[in-house]
């Protein structure tokens, strides 16, 4: 082949390089966020969401709206706007699982306390727990933002939790976030021997006396207590043994008072 085919022939290869790289590009970026208009309810930006055709958009468009609703407001207000929306807008509660993931990733990230977040409205555990279930995501998965398909499990939490509250350490928030994780292992796989044989593999025994209160906190405030025994007001904890007992009593007393039980019947 002479000297002009040669250069005929690569400069042909480098167009259709050129060519299906270009087309690669186009169609593998993302496609732009629809505008946020602040001035909007939620539901309507939502809505704007929604609408988008492909899923993983729609989810990365979730977690860009609530990160931005809630730069300059309160969760409470949050959840407010979102319950509202709830009440509007169909595609909103036909798709609020979802959602609610975004705002729990949105509210971890804002409160950066697993403990601050369960304290907030019970009434979260709507939508198929999406709420709750983002933001265990967002604590136990910090880079990544998209897990909204693959929920925590078992494994996941056995792997991560003896390593996950050394950041909060630092600042004095350890037993805060251990015995929040726990509300969240608890949340997740609503198994209780599960969840406190997980907490065993923390090192510290205060460490995890605060992740068993968590998994007996959340396994009494969620009412699955009562569902799985509700003719029994000591139930769980008149079940167990040591080292189970003690903290599920700490937790449980409260409840008990509620109950107009004095110190004595306790």
């Amino acid at each position: 082949m002479g000297t002009l085919g040669r250069i005929l022939i690569s400069a042909l290869v480098i167009l259709l390089l050129g060519f299906f790289g270009a087309g690669v590009f186009v169609m593998t970026r993302e496609p732009p966020l629809p505008p946020i208009d602040r001035e909007l309810p939620l539901g309507e930006n939502l809505q704007r969401c929604h609408d988008a055709a492909d899923r993983t958009f729609k989810i990365h468009c979730y977690d860009g709206l609530m990160a931005a609703y809630l730069a300059n407001r309160e969760p409470t207000d949050a959840l407010a706007a979102f319950n509202q929306a709830m009440a509007e807008k169909p595609v909103v509660r036909r798709d609020c699982h979802q959602i609610a993931h975004a705002l729990g990733r949105a509210t971890m990230e804002k409160l950066g306390n697993p403990e601050l977040v369960f304290d907030l409205d019970r009434s979260l555990d709507s939508c198929g727990g999406g709420f709750f279930h983002g933001a265990i995501e967002k604590l136990f998965r910090p880079d990544d933002g998209l897990n909204s398909e693959t929920h925590i499990d078992l494994a996941e939490f056995r792997a991560k939790l003896p390593t996950l509250c050394a950041a909060a350490e630092r600042v004095g928030e350890r037993p805060s976030c251990i015995h929040g994780a726990a509300h969240g292992a608890m949340h997740l796989l609503r198994d209780i021997p599960a969840a406190l044989d997980t907490c065993n593999l923390l090192a510290g025994s205060e460490d995890r006396f605060g992740c068993h209160t968590g998994v007996f906190m959340e396994y009494i405030l969620s009412g699955q207590a009562g569902d799985d025994n509700p003719t029994s007001p000591h139930y769980p904890c008149d079940s167990l043994i040591e080292p189970y007992r003690n903290p599920c009593y700490y937790v449980h007393s409260f409840r008990l008072s509620e109950l107009n039980f004095d110190g004595h019947r306790i």
